[in-house]
């Protein structure tokens, strides 16, 4: 590694810590700092919810950014990332049509299905882009921001003709506030890879 990287890549570190720090501090509940090696409710509410939703953050972040390089990679182009080839519109789709048919489904299925959604969606985006020249590297993200904008809109006409937007909003959006220990295990697999 570099020298001059070494310095950047501390801050990073402390930054990521101290922000780490702040959103184990920031929440609903009430929470001490001071009386949470007590065994008080504060170090219940942490191992509960603060810890687990902390941790899932971080843990989804990185996905995203590797998932992002990857792209970057497979497709040769800087400008591709995975919301950008439809990817993020498949799996929120597939979670769509999840909720609709199978409401009661275990967590690893739908996570199943929305994973398979999203491969399908790219294998899509994929036999458009093989039409297109290969001198044309520009045109790939604008036709793949196409092709998520029509996916788009076709899970968001099937949520609100099912009055499912605002669960499809907080899909899309990335809610963490719900997270709670036992329901963000499946993401320590994708810090493994």
């Amino acid at each position: 590694m570099p020298q001059k990287t070494l310095p950047f890549l501390a801050l990073n570190l402390i930054v990521l810590m101290l922000l780490f720090a702040a959103s184990l501090s920031v929440g609903v509940a009430d929470f001490s700092w001071a009386k949470l090696f007590e065994f008080s409710d504060d170090m219940q509410l942490m191992l509960t919810s603060r810890l687990p939703r902390t941790f899932a953050i971080v843990l989804t972040g990185a996905s995203l950014a590797v998932a992002g390089m990857i792209m970057q990679i497979l497709m040769r182009n800087r400008f591709v990332e995975p919301s950008m080839v439809g990817a993020s519109q498949s799996a929120a789709l597939g979670l769509l049509l999840m909720a609709l048919f199978f409401p009661a489904a275990a967590l690893m299925t739908k996570m199943s299905v929305a994973a398979a959604a999203a491969m399908a969606g790219m294998l899509v985006f994929m036999a458009l882009i093989r039409r297109l020249p290969p001198t044309a590297q520009l045109m790939v993200p604008l036709v793949g921001i196409i092709f998520g904008g029509v996916i788009e809109s076709a899970a968001v006409f099937i949520a609100y003709e099912t009055e499912m937007l605002q669960l499809l909003g907080v899909w899309q959006q990335g809610d963490f506030s719900g997270v709670l220990l036992g329901r963000y295990e499946l993401l320590w697999m994708t810090g493994i890879l």
